[in-house]
């Protein structure tokens, strides 16, 4: 073969090569989706304490990822419920199996759900063995000490049995089917109210899942405020509510913390609260820089409060792998530039560095109407046409004048 024909081949190998790990590459980001899916739907039944649905649910969700270990735990809890104790053991073991014992949380889990089966079983000396390894990983389970309680108490170990029920009682320990039977009466109550379930009550029941279930309410929320006359109608007073569960679930959840000021401080004026949101925020994500930079920007635009801005913005720039232009972002405060200037600037910085749409869109719109005023204020051609060109940027043309907000801001 010539080397043209040699090259020829090369190419045609490659291009079956790429299109064979595109093609791969895809089918498992869609079962990625159909598990996860699946998985969410399945906790939310559970947390309606429908507990066959969740098993059909679940069954789905390990039909695509057969030994994700989470999953599996879980349903050992549902199969639990449903009385199918040996199916429940099978389920913990097989999780614990496929953590080798490095996952502690899906151990902790597994055990606790492998212990009430075995107790359910009558196998009372095995359930103790169970729940003590599982208390040694996660001696914060309540519901571990209270069935260890039990299963001694069946043995006649009295002493130790009473010892377990009181420390499930100093944790306020509440027995599982009634603790989901009730948050599930909470959730329809609070539908009907339009409430949010708090996050403290969310916490006893996820058992490892809190990541996910933020997931749940994070699209919640965003159907929630993405209708903007509903919210408008409703004064934005579910927002804070979901923002506080969002943040209690994962405290890592950024893009929460842009809309405690967007909605807390912006929307609601609640200033106070709204720092005291971030301030948590901060506490919780010392490695993060962006939490104190959201800090320093609601400091900025909603309290009208610079030096605190500074404050925040120096904090944010010590952080790690916080970006070089935070250092100097600060010096905003000190030029002797229009108010709308400096804020079009720091809605300007936002936009440019946020990978959030939401977030991105918000400071978008905020710029558009700025960048209107200037237009609408302006007083000569030149300025006019800068104008412009900045919203020409955004794919934006100036708002009508009746639109904009009277005054400088």
């Amino acid at each position: 073969m010539n080397k043209s024909g040699t090259i020829a081949g090369y190419l045609c190998l490659w291009a079956l090569l790429g299109s064979g790990i595109f093609f791969f590459h895809q089918r498992v980001q869609t079962e990625f989706n159909q598990d996860r899916n699946a998985a969410q739907s399945a906790l939310r039944k559970t947390a309606q304490g429908q507990w066959q649905d969740a098993l059909v649910l679940f069954n789905r969700a390990i039909e695509y990822r057969p030994n994700y270990p989470e999953y599996l735990a879980y349903r050992s809890g549902v199969r639990v419920r449903l009385k199918d104790f040996s199916g429940a053991v099978l389920d913990a073991d097989r999780a614990m199996a496929q953590t080798d014992g490095s996952n502690s949380a899906v151990c902790a889990i597994a055990y606790l759900n492998k212990g009430e089966a075995l107790f359910g079983e009558g196998r009372n000396e095995e359930a103790v063995v169970a729940f003590t390894k599982g208390l040694a990983l996660a001696p914060e389970f309540a519901e571990s000490h209270y069935f260890r309680g039990w299963a001694l108490r069946k043995l006649g170990q009295l002493e130790e049995s009473n010892a377990d029920f009181e420390k499930a009682k100093k944790m306020q320990y509440q027995d599982r089917g009634l603790a989901y039977q009730k948050l599930a009466e909470d959730n329809e109550d609070a539908y009907r109210k339009n409430l949010i379930p708090s996050g403290t009550a969310m916490k006893g029941l996820t058992l490892g899942f809190d990541r996910l279930l933020a997931d749940i309410y994070w699209l919640a929320f965003v159907q929630y405020y993405g209708d903007r006359d509903a919210c408008i109608k409703d004064r934005f007073r579910q927002a804070p509510s979901y923002l506080s569960l969002i943040c209690e679930l994962d405290p890592h959840f950024i893009q929460a913390y842009w809309f405690a000021s967007f909605v807390i401080a912006g929307d609601l004026g609640l200033q106070r609260e709204a720092e005291e949101f971030l301030d948590k925020g901060i506490r919780l994500n010392q490695e993060d820089w962006t939490v104190p930079y959201i800090a320093g920007f609601n400091q900025y635009l909603y309290n009208k409060n610079e030096k605190k801005a500074a404050y925040y913005y120096d904090l944010a720039s010590k952080r790690p792998k916080a970006p070089a232009w935070l250092a100097s972002q600060a010096k905003i405060f000190a030029e002797n530039i229009p108010s709308r200037n400096k804020k079009i600037r720091t809605w300007k910085k936002i936009w440019e560095q946020s990978k959030d749409a939401m977030v991105k869109e918000k400071a978008r719109s905020m710029m558009i109407v700025l960048l209107s005023m200037n237009y609408r204020d302006a007083t000569n051609d030149v300025m006019r046409a800068n104008t412009l060109k900045e919203l020409d940027k955004l794919g934006a043309k100036p708002m009508p004048a009746s639109k904009l907000p009277a005054g400088d801001d």
